[in-house]
C-alpha cells in the first residue's frame, strides 16, 4: 500500500494519521509487514490543488475480502490525498529468466 499525505500537514499529525491507518487495517483482520516513510515530495502535477505530499509505504498481510471495506474507509479519510492498494506476487510463483552464456568467439 501507498499513502500520500497532505504536505501541509505537522509530524504529529502524521503520526496520528499513520495510527488511523494502522487501526483501519487491524479491523480489516490485516497485519502490517513494515512501514517505510519516504518522507516529503513535490508531484509531478498538482493533486487536489497540493503540490507536496508525505509518502508512506506499508507491506500488509491481509485476506482478499477485506480489501474493498478498507479502501471504501480509506476514501472517506479527508487527510490522504491519494492512496493504492496492489497486490504482491506470489514468490513460489515467479519465475526468474536466466541468462545464456556468452558465446566465444
Amino acid at each position: 500500500m501507498m499513502f500520500i499525505l497532505s504536505g501541509a500537514i505537522k509530524d504529529d499529525v502524521i503520526d496520528k494519521i499513520r495510527e488511523k491507518i494502522k487501526a483501519e487495517i487491524a479491523r480489516s483482520n490485516g497485519k502490517i509487514v513494515t512501514i517505510d516513510n519516504l518522507g516529503l515530495r513535490s508531484f509531478a502535477r498538482p493533486i487536489k490543488k497540493k503540490e507536496l505530499g508525505y509518502y508512506i509505504r506499508m507491506d500488509v498481510e491481509m485476506d482478499p475480502t477485506g480489501i474493498s471495506g478498507l479502501n471504501a474507509r480509506l476514501r472517506l479519510s479527508e487527510d490522504i490525498v491519494r492512496f493504492q492498494i496492489t497486490i504482491a506476487p506470489d514468490p513460489s510463483k515467479l519465475v526468474v529468466p536466466t541468462v545464456a552464456p556468452a558465446a566465444t568467439a
